[in-house]
């Protein structure tokens, strides 16, 4: 969905699937060639200018409009909204396994209408959730021990082990994951399609709008 505006106004960029093409070789490369546990999106969108002789402008276009598609498929996860409601009234902060900037996904915390509370983003400090770093440097910024953290999070591998990691709490909310058929629809985006995708994601809306009403077809 970015790429097609690109295919469409940027030089280079001769169309959509090859802008997907393009635009993971690109982190690849960063990754690689990189020091910290995790890279920011400008990094990569300045590699694409690199490859693809992008100016300045054309280069804070691009990821404007992968911000853009970003923020328009997001929306609060259904199941967030008790637990939430059930915690005692402490400090919030959010920690993102991410590219973005924390800037970026506090406005669509914001938009979707979650409670305000400080960002923490692994592209901004290279530091990753899953080796425990991230939540490191929540314990050095906001002067609090590790005990004293209960994160919830949905993921076993970066938030489970780098809960273990840093010795913070750790609550798992699974509801929002990906059955094993949306995985799969959904991995036929590697290739430009956007059928998979699509299909993926209504999947999932309809789970989460409807708990208990699909049964046994989605997962």
């Amino acid at each position: 969905l970015a790429g097609q505006p690109l295919a469409d106004e940027g030089p280079g960029v001769p169309a959509a699937a090859e802008f997907v093409r393009l635009r993971g070789a690109a982190e690849e490369h960063v990754r690689q060639r990189s020091a910290r546990e995790d890279i920011p999106l400008a990094d990569v969108y300045g590699r694409l200018a690199e490859l693809l002789g992008w100016s300045a402008a054309d280069t804070a276009r691009a990821v404007e409009l992968e911000e853009e598609q970003e923020a328009a498929g997001l929306q609060a996860n259904p199941a967030i909204g008790p637990v939430l409601a059930g915690l005692p009234d402490l400090p919030l902060c959010y920690l993102t396994d991410t590219p973005h900037r924390a800037a970026f996904i506090a406005r669509c915390l914001a938009a979707n209408g979650l409670p305000d509370g400080p960002v923490l983003s692994s592209g901004d400090l290279g530091l990753l959730k899953g080796r425990g770093a991230l939540f490191g440097e929540a314990v050095a910024r906001f002067g609090v021990r590790p005990a004293e953290i209960l994160h919830i999070g949905n993921d076993f591998q970066s938030d489970g082990v780098g809960t273990s990691a840093a010795g913070v709490g750790f609550r798992a909310v699974l509801a929002a994951n990906p059955t094993r058929y949306e995985k799969t629809l959904d991995a036929r985006s590697r290739d430009g399609g956007l059928l998979g995708p699509v299909l993926a994601g209504a999947s999932r809306a309809f789970r989460l709008a409807e708990p208990g009403a699909s049964g046994r077809a989605v997962l």
